[in-house]
């Protein structure tokens, strides 16, 4: 059963263009220019987190929409180019955190409680709410119910290459380059869809920013955000512009990525409710088609019309994600073993 199989034909948009109009907002106000560092401080990692995962909430919402005026962008290029600022900044804090002398259970125990682990057990709670839809074993496929869901596929296959790439080399980002080009291949080679792949270079791109962060600052630091800026623009222009797949995106999408970070490298980001939600983006992410999906159940059986229901179903979805959060920060910190403890096992 997908549960993403569906359409929904809501009078006006207002409300939505409003929604994405407020997230801009709050990162601009929240903007404060700081001495320049390349390092991507957690306050602004936060902060960006919240503002691309709204993002890809509403890309998918502007996907079933009609008549979509000036939120067009979100129904283009604007869903991946959110997701390669998460692989950005996963490659980036991965390799911020990654013990090279760590071993292969510790560090697989970590992600899979922070990634695989939560998805299985929205897809539990599914299967039993579904009635017994499907096998219970379904429920281990993050894609049982919702392919939106590709994304925790690909980060957990990223996070194994990255650990083979620790072994492999000082220098993980290089090996884990060769990987994300045979990834890509095999993308394609297996037909799945082009937005599997289309900002999986980013992830590398993380790990070699931050393994070489005094030479990138020394580059970035040459470049005014005024030029940075004007960059983004044309970058995003472009990239929105593009109608079919091509090679393009896969040289800009990084491209875009560099250029946030050059702008972050001289602003600091300071906004409570996207830092709110970049915390608990993962969870958000994972519920946020559950609940749209809910949401178009509860208009029709109500007989409900008009953009405005978009409006408490994100702050449903954001307090749910909150929630979500604090029950997998908890279930992580009590039922996962970390590294330290499992050294005292052994």
């Amino acid at each position: 059963m997908e549960f993403t199989e569906f359409a929904i034909n809501l009078s006006g948009t207002h409300f939505v263009v409003a929604v994405a109009l407020l997230s801009i907002a709050l990162l601009l106000l929240g903007a404060r220019q700081k001495a320049f560092s390349p390092q991507l401080d957690r306050g602004t990692g936060d902060v960006l987190r919240g503002f691309f995962i709204l993002t890809v909430v509403l890309h998918h919402i502007s996907q079933r929409l009609p008549g979509l005026g000036v939120l067009s962008p979100y129904a283009g290029r604007a869903g991946y180019l959110s997701v390669a600022m998460f692989f950005l900044m996963s490659g980036y804090g991965l390799s911020a955190s990654a013990r090279p002398d760590s071993g292969f259970a510790a560090y697989a125990l970590k992600r899979l409680s922070r990634v695989y682990i939560p998805c299985v057990l929205v897809n539990t709670v599914l299967w039993f709410a579904l009635g017994h839809a499907g096998s219970f074993l379904g429920v281990l496929n993050p894609l049982c119910y919702d392919n939106t869901q590709w994304f925790v596929v690909t980060i957990l296959i990223f996070y194994v290459a990255h650990f083979a790439s620790t072994k492999l080399s000082s220098h993980p980002s290089l090996p884990l380059l060769a990987f994300t080009a045979a990834y890509i291949a095999g993308c394609f080679y297996l037909r799945l869809g082009f937005w599997w792949c289309v900002s999986s270079l980013c992830f590398p791109l993380g790990c070699f920013w931050r393994e070489n962060e005094g030479a990138i600052g020394k580059m970035l630091a040459k470049i005014s955000a005024i030029h940075a800026a004007l960059a983004l623009t044309i970058v995003f222009v472009a990239l929105t512009a593009v109608k079919q797949p091509t090679v393009l995106p896969f040289v800009l999408s990084p491209l875009f990525c560099l250029i946030v970070a050059l702008l972050t490298s001289r602003f600091s980001l300071q906004s409570k409710p996207l830092a709110l939600a970049g915390a608990c983006s993962f969870e958000i992410y994972i519920l946020h088609m559950k609940l749209l999906v809910i949401l178009l159940h509860l208009m029709s059986r109500f007989g409900l019309t008009g953009s405005i229901w978009i409006v408490p179903y994100f702050v449903v979805l954001i307090a749910s994600g909150y929630l979500f959060h604090r029950f997998n920060t908890l279930l992580a910190k009590t039922l996962i073993p970390g590294p330290r403890k499992l050294a005292q096992q052994a």
